[in-house]
């Protein structure tokens, strides 16, 4: 028998093999891609395996004896380490977990759906996706949720905690995880700083002129209507993006006046009615009929909003501030309390949820024209009201 050497395996021909005489089962086989340390045993199970320990020549003999007598060591204990590295690679990952949460759990067609595959792809993938499910652990949640904080977006660090949080649940209900093993719990969740950012009077004044010039042109006509159904009705990016046509009742009183209701299914908050001034129908009535989305369009407007904030120099003024907008509005120049305010806006609070009860429609469409018409005003250039500067909104 050859000396299992370095001198000997050096000297193996492609299709050879080196049989070592001090570990049982171990040799080297020479290919024409190289030569590899081989080891042969069976399990309990009388399974045949002849797993690849390494290289030679990226492992001594001494170290493919030593790891080979590991193995050897396992088997006698009755595992079967060829087989469990086997089924590890084949481990599903969060890559993995989140295509079947996608199918299964997030598929609804709920805005949250839209916002957890957002996150997803943008947060937890990065970090995560190639990971096994059974490998995460609380170390690499709280990474994530740091270097997201630290970047400065709490709020969405959270919310990808959260997301993560359902996806490992889930993983321990399909048992791709062990019960109670979800770590993204023990994640200490990051303070969310309130915004409070809204549309001053003088920014209102700069934005009117140019989304009338955007209205104007026929490539920017369903964008300025997504934004000036914004302003003047407070209602979500995202209810104004979903709805449609159908949604919308349109109601003219005895003067000629058309103003409207629009009815949602499904809000935030559960069923929602937005309420919409003259002002956002005549925005309504430049659009063509046959349109399937209220506003024209499915996406809201970044480019279009982006392209005026550069103009106006409010580069920290974000779409859904409108809202807060619309309520500042409304309360500076006392045209509705603070309860129709809550009541127009659809908020949840129970406090609001009392008052919405009592706001009956025919109020609701008056608080809303008003603040429509004060925001119409603003927009063309209207100085602040002497009250405005009193109130703290």
């Amino acid at each position: 028998m050859t000396d299992f050497t370095n001198t000997a395996i050096n000297a193996l021909q492609p299709g050879q093999r080196l049989k070592d005489d001090a570990v049982p089962g171990l040799e080297v086989r020479a290919t024409a891609r190289g030569k590899s340390f081989m080891l042969y045993y069976r399990t309990v199970l009388n399974t045949e395996r002849r797993p690849k320990i390494g290289s030679w020549g990226i492992l001594s003999i001494a170290q493919a004896r030593e790891i080979a007598r590991g193995m050897l060591a396992k088997v006698a204990a009755g595992q079967d380490p060829y087989g469990e590295r086997t089924a590890a690679r084949t481990e599903p990952t969060v890559d993995d977990l989140w295509d079947r949460c996608e199918r299964e759990v997030y598929n609804r067609g709920k805005r949250w759906d839209r916002e957890a595959r957002n996150l997803y792809r943008r947060r937890i993938q990065p970090a995560l996706g190639l990971m096994k499910v059974k490998a995460v652990g609380y170390e690499h949640l709280a990474k994530l949720h740091g270097d997201t904080v630290t970047a400065g977006f709490a709020t969405e660090a959270n919310r990808a905690m959260a997301v993560v949080g359902k996806m490992f649940k889930q993983a321990e209900r399909w048992g791709w995880r062990s019960l109670n093993s979800n770590p993204s719990g023990h994640v200490e969740r990051a303070r969310e700083k309130k915004r409070k950012r809204f549309a001053k009077p003088t920014e209102l004044a700069a934005i009117g002129p140019l989304l009338a010039e955007a209205a104007n042109d026929p490539e920017n006509l369903t964008g300025a209507a997504f934004l000036y159904l914004l302003l003047f009705s407070g209602a979500r990016p995202s209810e104004i993006a979903e709805a449609s046509p159908g949604q919308l009742e349109r109601l003219v009183d005895d003067s000629g006046t058309v103003r409207g209701v629009l009815r949602l299914e499904e809000g935030k908050t559960g069923e929602r009615t937005v309420f919409l001034p003259p002002q956002a129908m005549a925005v309504l009535d430049r659009l063509p009929a046959n349109r399937d989305r209220l506003a024209g369009r499915r996406s809201v407007p970044r480019a279009l909003w982006n392209a005026i904030k550069a103009k106006v120099g409010c580069g920290d003024l974000w779409i859904r501030d409108s809202r807060r907008t619309f309520a500042t509005v409304g309360m500076s120049a006392r045209l509705a309390t603070k309860d129709e305010i809550g009541g127009l806006l659809g908020h949840a609070s129970v406090q609001t949820t009392d008052i919405y009860a009592k706001l009956m429609e025919d109020p609701a469409h008056l608080a809303a024209a008003a603040v429509a018409g004060e925001m119409e005003r603003l927009l063309a250039g209207g100085q602040v009201k002497p009250q405005q500067a009193q109130q703290n909104p």
